[in-house]
């Protein structure tokens, strides 16, 4: 009896050291998370009128993964239990909400611009691994997360025309495996992809 009690209090006391280290990655990924949309938000001012220009911001969007269909998605927009989503009172416990979707097709997939844009790279982020925004004026722009790496001779500021190869899905960020995590943002909110690709 004894024994167990001193299993017991040892288990629980790894479960608090656990949460609490889950805690400051959870800070450090949401702080990340800010700063990114905050220099997208920026850069938007920069670029919108640029990708307009050049016929982005219409508010159609292509699939992103033309190898890989709606059977591809494994996991949709809208609230989750998964701790390490973004924090939405408006979800059930524990108020957490998936931003987009997640489409997982095989390793080193092609990844295409779903509408032309603007491209802003940010490698090696905490949460979205390697990320990949498109500003497309308009108020749209569309974000591509856990990325294997990006296409060839692709740079900030650099309009890339819809339908072309950007990033090759990976696993890198917070990923259990290859996917593509897949955003649309209108005004910087995150909204369901699957209004503009009828998933």
């Amino acid at each position: 009896m004894e024994k167990n009690l001193a299993t017991q209090a040892a288990a629980l006391v790894f479960e608090q050291q656990l949460q609490v280290q889950l805690k400051v990655q959870y800070d450090q990924v949401q702080a990340e998370r800010a700063a990114i949309d905050a220099q997208v938000a920026k850069l938007y001012l920069e670029y919108a009128k640029q990708a307009e220009k050049v016929g982005g911001g219409s508010g159609v969007f292509e699939w992103p993964e033309p190898a890989c269909g709606y059977s591809c998605i494994t996991q949709g927009f809208g609230c989750s239990t998964f701790y390490l989503e973004i924090y939405d009172p408006s979800c059930p416990y524990p108020h957490k909400i998936h931003t987009g979707l997640d489409i997982a097709g095989p390793y080193h997939t092609n990844i295409v611009a779903a509408d032309t844009g603007v491209a802003y790279l940010y490698p090696n982020s905490i949460g979205y691994g390697n990320l990949l925004v498109i500003i497309h004026g308009h108020g749209y722009a569309t974000y591509y997360g856990h990325t294997a790496g990006y296409a060839p001779g692709l740079r900030t500021g650099m309009v890339v025309p819809r339908g072309t190869t950007v990033a090759f899905e990976g696993s890198t960020g917070w990923s259990t495996g290859p996917h593509l995590h897949f955003e649309i943002r209108v005004n910087g909110m995150y909204k369901d992809p699957c209004i503009w690709l009828g998933c």
